[in-house]
């Protein structure tokens, strides 16, 4: 069990091993999430964007890349401590912590 202090309370997770190739991406799942994860930045004033394999879907394919395995996204340095108050709320939306390193956080649903 890993813990994460969040403003005094304390976020409790356990660590879940993220093996690469091991599932391709569900367009409709990864849609369902962002959309749940942008809902909860917006109302939080929390400024992120897509990155990555992610944000080459967009561009190029208009959609998730099909061999894509997760949805990439950034916080800005100056929200992390806005966006770590969330995490409690996004559990509740069925979102956990997976793995965090202090600037990398994995989130996982299911």
């Amino acid at each position: 069990m890993r813990e994460i202090n969040i403003e005094g309370r304390v976020y409790k997770y356990s660590p879940v091993e993220l093996f690469y190739g091991r599932k391709l991406i569900d367009k409709n799942q990864s849609r369902n999430n962002i959309v749940d994860l942008k809902g909860c930045l917006d109302r939080a004033k929390v400024s992120f964007g897509i990155i990555y394999g992610t944000l080459l879907g967009a561009v190029r394919e208009k959609d998730f890349i099909s061999h894509d395995e997760d949805v990439d996204v950034y916080i800005l340095d100056e929200d992390r401590d806005r966006f770590l108050s969330l995490l409690f709320e996004l559990r509740d939306l069925g979102l956990e912590v997976a793995r965090y390193d202090g600037d990398l956080l994995s989130l996982i649903r299911g």
